[in-house]
């Protein structure tokens, strides 16, 4: 089951009371993965019991737009994401094993793929936002050294392309 959700408002960084308990409500209802949206940045990414929530994925485009990607806008507006999961089938069930993100640039024109130097600043700063908002929930990505980020599911076995993200 999947859900989506606009919330929050446009380039806030930070989640408030209102939007987590949104999200828990979605999550009790057995959703697997929530994608917020409509605040035109990244914001933090959590993994609660069996749910995947993106808080945000940022501009994917946004023809017309200012261009974020550069250095003159705070670090949470400068990129959108692509999220992909990986699962494996345990006893006839679908269960997570890993979620990699890309990150996005020139959202307002024609989106490509940031350099992995920037890819680990914005590792570190999702990764941090995360643990501010979400705390134990919050997903922890590593910088895949290849402008991706990965996360990994421990103790959940993997299928091939999962288990090489997950070195």
């Amino acid at each position: 089951d999947r859900s989506q959700t606009a919330n929050g408002q446009q380039r806030q960084r930070s989640e408030n009371r209102n939007i987590e308990a949104k999200f828990d409500l979605i999550k009790s209802y057995g959703v697997d993965l929530i994608l917020g949206h409509h605040s035109h940045n990244a914001r933090p990414v959590g993994l609660s019991k069996s749910t995947l929530a993106f808080y945000g994925l940022g501009n994917l485009l946004f023809l017309g737009g200012k261009n974020y990607s550069t250095d003159s806008f705070p670090l949470w507006n400068q990129f959108g994401l692509f999220a992909k999961s990986y699962y494996s089938m345990i006893d006839g069930k679908a269960e997570l094993s890993a979620v990699q993100i890309i990150f996005l640039k020139d959202n307002h024109i024609q989106p490509t793929f940031w350099e992995n130097k920037k890819v680990s600043q914005f590792t570190d700063y999702l990764n941090q936002a995360s643990l501010k908002s979400l705390g134990n929930d919050a997903v922890q990505f590593k910088n895949n050294g290849d402008g991706t980020a990965i996360y990994c599911i421990d103790k959940v076995k993997k299928g091939k392309k999962a288990k090489a993200l997950c070195k």
